[in-house]
């Protein structure tokens, strides 16, 4: 990570003779094997609790930025948002803009995993909802066993993307295309 809204150095304390993990924020953590968050994916409670995730998360890069969201540029949500998904094994992650569109791109493992791309969407969504006084749509584009691409963009568009890859465009092409049409 380039700049200091991720510092990897203490994030996670972890505490065997108490039998506990807890991030820098004091926060109580779990490890959770893939296959059982799993069987949350078909569950609403996965993206509500990815959502409060997200919003508590990019409540600390708040914090870090003196409270003045004027500072926070994409580097910063990159570097905070991927450097936590890769402290936790989840991951890494890019944050592309892409014309017009917000990208947000996650290598993994466990990237197919059931569960994996609704809990990135939701909590890109929880943590986006603090950044901006703007309502975002987070949608997968595409998942791989090597990677999910997401969207972060109004809910008309992230529709329009949608049909676009629905009716056979690559994800870049369908974003290639929105950014032809708002032009």
């Amino acid at each position: 990570m380039s700049d200091s809204y991720f510092d990897a150095a203490g994030f996670l304390e972890v505490d065997l003779n108490n039998g506990c993990i807890r991030s820098r924020a004091d926060d109580q953590l779990a490890l959770v094997p893939w296959d059982v968050l799993a069987t949350l994916n078909g569950n609403e409670l996965l993206g509500a609790v990815a959502h409060a995730w997200g919003e508590r998360h990019a409540k600390q890069l708040t914090a870090q930025s003196g409270g003045d969201l004027t500072t926070i540029d994409l580097s910063a949500i990159s570097d905070h948002l991927g450097g936590t998904l890769a402290t936790l094994g989840m991951g890494t992650l890019s944050v592309v803009i892409h014309g017009n569109a917000l990208l947000f791109k996650a290598v993994a493992r466990e990237s197919s995993a059931p569960g994996y791309a609704k809990l990135l969407s939701g909590f890109i969504k929880g943590y986006l909802h603090i950044l901006s006084p703007h309502e975002f749509a987070v949608p997968v584009l595409e998942t791989t066993d090597a990677h999910v691409i997401l969207f972060a963009g109004n809910a008309n568009a992230a529709q329009t993307l949608q049909s676009y890859i629905g009716q056979g465009l690559s994800p870049l092409a369908a974003v290639e295309r929105l950014n032809r049409e708002v032009h």
